[in-house]
């Protein structure tokens, strides 16, 4: 938990990193910058992967009760925090979804063209409630023990529900004993990103839950996405998936 907020700076500043190249002062340059390998890379390797001994020593979790839950859950934790000679007890809001295990899936549906650069990625908006706004996102949900085996098959759902897509060649974009990447540092949930090229037009697209009005689904281009992505208007969860899924696109030979 200590180092929490560390792992969310260093994800900030590897986005800021892959945006910097990808401006047009930097493509000119020799400079290049693989966001997908660096930071997969440093996941395996540990970097990231737990706090350090002297952290771990430094909290203790006394007590945590359940405040609320409807569809979110909210959590009031306990901590024990010594530093030092000196020890303090530190309370603080925890939300999640018990129901989902605490976990989703993310999907990047790509449609790939023999012109590389007339290649297209489908984006939905819909109505984000902590805004009080329409915002870009990809085909997003959680997992549901009822309806999903693995976290690739809760993708393959929220393809069908949300995009009206089927099919389509899968790529799991982290290591398959990675945790996922978690959402927020106050909240439980952690979610895993999928890369899904070629998917087909659904015939029977699966139910949408009644929170799912007013969805409106885009086929946007490259530059579009990536405008969409530094707009402001597009889910953190879903921008980290982007720059994931346009890595390996590129590794994979889809995109120049």
């Amino acid at each position: 938990l200590v180092s929490f907020p560390n792992f969310i700076l260093d994800i900030f500043c590897l986005l800021t990193i892959k945006m910097l190249v990808n401006a047009s002062a930097i493509r000119r340059s020799p400079l290049k910058y693989n966001f997908r390998k660096a930071l997969v890379h440093s996941v395996t390797c540990g970097k990231y992967s737990a706090s350090s001994e002297l952290q771990k020593n430094m909290i203790e979790v006394k007590g945590e009760d359940l405040v609320y839950h409807r569809y979110l859950a909210l959590y009031d934790r306990t901590v024990k925090v010594k530093t030092g000679n000196k020890e303090q007890k530190i309370r603080y809001d925890i939300v999640g979804h018990p129901q989902c295990e605490f976990k989703f899936s993310v999907a990047f549906p790509f449609h790939s063209s023999e012109d590389r650069k007339e290649a297209k990625i489908t984006v939905i908006r819909e109505y984000a409630q902590g805004v009080n706004d329409f915002c870009y996102c990809l085909p997003t949900g959680g997992f549901d023990s009822h309806k999903h085996t693995t976290l690739r098959d809760c993708a393959l759902s929220e393809l069908s529900e949300e995009a009206g897509l089927t099919g389509g060649t899968v790529v799991d974009l982290l290591p398959e004993d990675h945790e996922g990447f978690a959402e927020v540092k106050w909240c439980r949930n952690r979610f895993r990103p999928y890369l899904i090229i070629d998917p087909k037009p659904d015939p029977n697209p699966g139910a949408r839950d009644p929170e799912e009005f007013g969805i409106e689904i885009e086929k946007v281009s490259i530059s579009e996405l990536k405008n969409i992505m530094s707009s402001g208007q597009m889910m953190l969860p879903s921008i980290t998936t982007c720059f994931f899924a346009l890595d390996k696109l590129k590794e994979m030979g889809y995109l120049v």
